[in-house]
């Protein structure tokens, strides 16, 4: 029981993580399209709810690309 008990809280930051970077994902995607992408940025009750359901990889792969940018141009100009 002690096991399970542990993996709970890691459960609940890989969920709020992958939350973060649909929601970054799809804000860059609604930005970089000028408006035209017409995706629901959905409140995390709802991501949680859907997760299952509905495919968020487009809005997640574009959250990592971002960051990955993000740390890239850090790096580059240190």
């Amino acid at each position: 029981m002690g096991i399970i008990l542990e993996f709970i809280p890691s459960l609940l930051v890989a969920l709020a993580f992958d939350f973060f970077l649909y929601a970054t994902g799809s804000i860059v995607l609604r930005a970089v399209s000028f408006g035209f992408y017409k995706s629901k940025i959905y409140s995390y009750r709802e991501f949680k709810a859907l997760k299952s359901n509905k495919g968020f990889l487009k809005q997640y792969l574009v959250g990592i690309v971002f960051y990955i940018v993000i740390i890239i141009t850090i790096v580059w100009f240190n």
